[in-house]
């Protein structure tokens, strides 16, 4: 589960990790799936040295399954994560929910 839980209408800032046994830098798709919400594929180039952040879509109230996967290269094998859990709460009475809170997890290692 994120640190922590996310306000409706907000949308959550999720840090994706691929890590190789060696020194390969990982490049290619990473690929976010959430059920009920559009999927996101993302390109992870060289420069970014493994590490991807993403916003998710807002979510409706609840709590969400979140799966990630590193789709691989010619050097770095696929690999996925262990699915995590996203929980929207309502948004507070009288407040706006436009801000996004910080939050995340290591993602991925291959």
């Amino acid at each position: 589960m994120l640190d922590k839980p996310v306000r409706a209408g907000q949308r959550a800032d999720i840090k994706v990790v691929v890590r190789t046994a060696d020194e390969t830098v990982p490049t290619g798709e990473i690929r976010v799936r959430v059920r009920g919400a559009k999927n996101l594929t993302r390109t992870l180039d060289a420069d970014q040295a493994g590490v991807l952040r993403l916003k998710l879509p807002k979510l409706a109230v609840g709590t969400h399954r979140v799966k990630v996967r590193y789709l691989g290269s010619s050097d770095v094998e696929s690999s996925a994560a262990k699915t995590r859990k996203v929980r929207v709460k309502r948004a507070k009475a009288g407040k706006s929910a436009t801000s996004s809170p910080r939050g995340g997890w290591s993602a991925v290692d291959s």
